[in-house]
């Protein structure tokens, strides 16, 4: 399960946030002066996920894939939903909780981040 597509593992619910990411390198210089450089040639993306009413069942199948892929260790393919792409992704953590969604019940909510990983 490892390698295993994030979108089969569990539907998702929504995505909270995706984000292009730039890397920058500015220098100062003693008369004032700036300069710039760009260190990627294209943006990395990341997105964060919520699955919102989902049951424990479904948690430790999520569960599962995050182990299987040791946290942030492991890569694996992720369709955006929004634009339909696929990207190859990573967890951005090395820890996966989960949170009632109401009180006294076996009903999780879960949010996840992922980074785009660069070949």
């Amino acid at each position: 399960m490892a390698g295993a597509k994030l979108n089969t593992v569990i539907p998702i619910n929504r995505v909270l946030d995706a984000a292009p990411e730039f890397k920058t390198s500015i220098k100062s210089w003693p008369n004032g002066r700036t300069t710039a450089r760009r260190e990627w040639a294209s943006p990395r993306r990341s997105w964060e996920i919520e699955y919102d009413g989902i049951s424990l069942a479904q948690f430790q199948l999520l569960e599962t894939h995050f182990n299987a892929n040791y946290g942030r260790y492991g890569t694996f393919q992720f369709d955006d939903p929004h634009t339909g792409q696929t990207y190859t992704v990573r967890y951005d953590q090395d820890e996966l909780s989960r949170k009632p969604a109401k009180p006294n019940t076996r009903i999780y909510k879960v949010r996840v981040k992922l980074q785009e990983v660069k070949p």
